[in-house]
């Protein structure tokens, strides 16, 4: 059976090409994920290896429990460490922020990868970077910088060139002396990185009360046990030590880390076209089993058995597995190259090395593209096992699709399909569990698993609907096309499965993308009356624009008589313990903060906020069943527990739900950076003279972005585009795969109805109408799907923004205009997927096809 398997594939490649696409596909974003994150992780694990190699021992802070505090070490303690028995180095660091900004007053980087300023390390051992020859030399005073080479590089500087750089004090400008790599590599995956002599950098770096760490090379006459545990012994309990090999380690895990989303992303794609995939496999396989039906009974009149029929088909899907996903392994190579050169274009530059394919790698591919390819043979395996050979074996066409009523089908996916929607309601709206995600992700699954079974009683109705108007266009031609669709509802529903998928994908992210851009433009309109707002333009710790900046900014805004009402907001991701739970609280000025955020507050919560009192969000107050009045306990990384008062709430969501006036923040944090500030322009002064005199004075800071109320609105709005454009670009590939699923069963469907092709071309049709009835088939299949697919998504979309309406995404908006767009593109798919198969059709040698046995 295994040779006949092969035999069979090799008689209809272009069939095999067209049903392994799918699974090329998948598999090649699955295995180039993994290529690309092993790749890099060996590369950086070489590179921290290399440069960490002089490195024996680092005294550094310890990580807290929580809280955000930026801890130093005490110089004192340096002369300690010097002093111990088997130290040959003890060199200290500093490290800080340093953000470069180019010739029209530009910050570079910082959207993204860090800004760091460093210390320069005189001891060429204990310092990972180093100035190759020609490249200038080691910083030696003030008004001095390194750069790495790949910022430079990428910003054309060089040495002799002047740059401004914004720091804790401000900015100044800097002669570039020198450039630098980390180790072998231009750069730290585009992080730019500004070395400063010590002193220097004890001054720009604000870090003259400590040392940020201080590194350690032992003598050698002591073993490197006693010399640790010795350091250790002399170490106050906020400090640790950690050898070079830690430190290279971590630097590794921080790296695959932040790749995480690319690996998230490209998995969920891969899945997502692995399970479109699936669709066309079983179509594919189950008409090419109702082809060979002569075939397979003359198999069982010569004595092959059910399972021997069944083992040949299953031989088949299995060859195709192994064949696609080899071929995927090879292409994720290319997918893993492809990342590499996105990274680069971004500007995050990433050190050369040679691609990694573990064994991991070649076993999870090949074992997700061979399951699917065969377990979505195998129900067409088992119809074939079934084939009657007397009835198979008479001289007459075979029907393309069971006869059998559909009645018993619709129950059954009815029910599945009940079961899949109770799942996703149960996941989006159950707060309290643990991984919601997966009940969403299984009620998604059951649900399109469901509506497929139950497409075939849809198709006829739909089919006639929509053929309708194409029928009464495009003439006898077009209506036969509309009628081989509604006679065969099986084939119709199994064509089409694979773009519904796709289409509902795409419908989810639409209605997502335009919800949140409508709750973006009332939020912003109506609970944010402030003329003006400032923001790092670096990234922070709550995405985009939350990177903190100095406090000194917001006094000089309020001096500025074009502003009033000027307000500091201070964002603490895990900057208290609340309920024993780790919380993100904000700090605010009470007396402005009502004028720049209306978010309904209780008479006068902002204006009576004072120390050790709160303000919550109602949500959050009746889910912990709270109320205004009671006392909680707050923990806080420094001052330990501090029992707090709720002395009010808000009603419209906010960034987060607990609100302290700065005045209590400061108390028990030693971070006075702020997140962002607000003012509203001065009565009877010229808002274009006050949105100058605010540039101006951001303007000295470096990386702080001003925006008014249109132009946050329009940034948030860039920045789901963003995320949409990649999202729309993955799906895409979905779509791509169901246009070829539909030109496959075309392909099949019209080897299926030869005989039928060749009696109408007989009887007078031209080539011409072949094509054009192929073409509405094509066509009305591919508007089905589309139909199928708009209605799930907006039903997701519709249960999605019922889940998130706690979170302030109240607003359901239907592109509509998007959703007619993606109906057109269902037709012209439906065109272009029909192009060969009509071709073919259309030049079918007439005498041929009459004969056709």
């Amino acid at each position: 059976m295994f040779k006949n398997a092969v035999k069979s594939l090799l008689a209809r490649k272009l069939r095999v090409l067209l049903t392994s696409f799918a699974i090329v596909l998948g598999v090649s974003f699955i295995s180039g994920t993994y290529i690309f994150t092993d790749s890099i992780g060996r590369t950086f694990d070489g590179l921290f290896s290399e440069v960490f190699q002089g490195v024996d021992l680092t005294v550094r802070p310890s990580a807290a429990e929580f809280g955000d505090e930026d801890r130093a070490v005490n110089p004192e303690l340096l002369q300690q460490i010097q002093a111990i028995n088997g130290v040959e180095v003890a060199e200290p660091g500093i490290e800080g922020y340093a953000q470069l900004i180019d010739a029209e007053g530009n910050a570079i980087g910082g959207q993204g990868p860090p800004t760091f300023g460093f210390s320069w390390g005189d001891d060429p051992t204990l310092n990972p970077l180093n100035i190759p020859e020609g490249n200038g030399r080691a910083p030696a005073g003030p008004s001095e910088v390194v750069l790495d080479v790949a910022t430079a590089d990428n910003n054309n500087l060089g040495i002799g060139d002047r740059i401004d750089i914004a720091t804790d004090i401000g900015i100044e400008n800097f002669e570039i002396v020198g450039l630098a790599k980390f180790g072998d590599a231009n750069g730290l995956a585009g992080a730019t990185l500004s070395l400063f002599e010590f002193s220097e950098a004890q001054r720009l770096l604000d870090s003259a009360d400590g040392y940020s760490e201080i590194s350690i090379r032992y003598s050698g006459d002591v073993s490197a046990e006693e010399v640790r545990t010795s350091v250790e012994s002399i170490l106050p309990g906020e400090l640790e030590a950690v050898t070079g090999e830690q430190q290279a380690s971590e630097q590794v895990d921080d790296i695959n880390e932040g790749l995480g989303f690319i690996n998230t992303a490209l998995l969920a794609f891969a899945l997502i076209s692995i399970f479109v995939g699936s669709y066309i496999i079983q179509n594919t396989f189950r008409i090419i089993v109702t082809q060979r039906s002569k075939e397979l009974a003359l198999l069982r009149a010569v004595g092959a058995t059910k399972n021997q029929v069944i083992r040949l088909v299953t031989y088949e899907a299995l060859i195709i597995g192994i064949i696609a996903s080899l071929i995927g392994i090879g292409l994720g190579a290319v997918i893993a190259e492809l990342i590499r050169a996105v990274f680069g274009a971004a500007g995050a530059s990433l050190p050369d090395g040679s691609f990694v394919i573990e064994l991991r790698t070649i076993i999870v591919s090949l074992a997700v593209g061979i399951a699917v390819t065969v377990l979505s043979a195998l129900l067409p395996a088992r119809k074939a096992s079934s084939v009657s050979p007397i009835e198979a074996m008479k001289d007459s066409e075979v029907s393309g699709s069971s006869k059998k009523p559909l009645f018993l089908r619709g129950l059954l996916g009815f029910a599945i399909s009940i079961i899949g929607i109770a799942l996703l309601l149960y996941g989006l709206n159950r707060s309290g569990l643990k991984n919601p995600i997966y009940y969403v992700g299984a009620g998604a699954l059951v649900l399109f698993i469901g509506i497929t079974v139950i497409a075939p009683l849809l198709a006829k109705p739909i089919a006639l609907f929509v053929g309708w108007p194409i029928a009464a266009a495009r003439g006898m031609a077009a209506r036969l096309g509309m009628r081989n669709v509604a006679r065969e509802p099986r084939r119709t529903a199994s064509s089409a499965a694979a773009l519904m998928i796709g289409v509902s994908l795409v419908v989810l992210v639409s209605i997502m993308a335009s919800s949140f851009k409508g709750t973006i433009d009332t939020v912003l309109t109506e609970s944010f009356p402030a003329d003006l707002i400032f923001t790092s333009e670096n990234i922070g710790d709550n995405g985009p624009g939350t990177d903190g900046f100095s406090v000194r900014l917001a006094q000089d805004l309020a001096e500025l008589p074009e502003l009033q009402d000027v307000s500091s907001v201070r964002y603490r991701i895990d900057g208290a313990k609340i309920d024993n739970e780790i919380r993100f609280i904000a700090g605010i000025d009470p007396d402005t903060f009502g004028s720049s955020f209306l978010l309904k507050p209780t008479d006068n919560a902002y204006e009576s906020l004072g120390l050790n009192e709160i303000v919550i969000f109602e949500e959050r107050l009746k889910t912990e069943n709270w109320e205004v009045g009671d006392t909680i306990p707050i923990e806080f990384p420094n001052s330990g527990v501090i029992e707090t008062t709720i002395v009010g709430s808000f009603s419209e969501p906010f960034d987060t739900s607990y609100l302290i006036s700065n005045e209590m923040l400061l108390a028990n944090s030693t971070d006075d950076s702020l997140t962002l500030a607000t003012a509203k322009y001065a009565a009877g002064v010229d808002p274009d003279e006050a949105r100058a005199a605010a540039d101006g004075v951001a303007s000295s800071y470096g990386a702080i972005k001003v925006q008014d109320q249109t132009e946050l609105i329009a940034d948030a709005r860039n920045q789901i585009d963003q995320i949409l454009q990649l999202l729309w670009s993955l799906l895409g590939f979905a779509v791509i795969i169901a246009v070829l699923g539909i030109t496959n069963t075309l392909a099949l469907s019209i080897s299926e109805r030869t005989r039928e092709i060749g009696m109408l071309r007989s009887i007078g049709m031209t080539r011409r109408q072949v094509r054009r009835m192929i073409r509405t088939e094509s066509i009305i299949i591919a508007l089905f799907g589309a139909i199928l697919g708009v209605a799930i998504g907006l039903f997701f979309g519709w249960a999605l923004i019922r889940a998130l309406s706690s979170e302030g995404i109240d607003e359901l908006v239907i592109p509509i205009g998007q959703i007619v767009g993606f109906f057109i593109i269902a037709a012209i798919a439906g065109v272009i997927a029909a192009a060969l198969p009509a071709w073919r059709a259309s030049r079918m040698d007439v005498l041929d096809a009459i004969s056709h046995e």
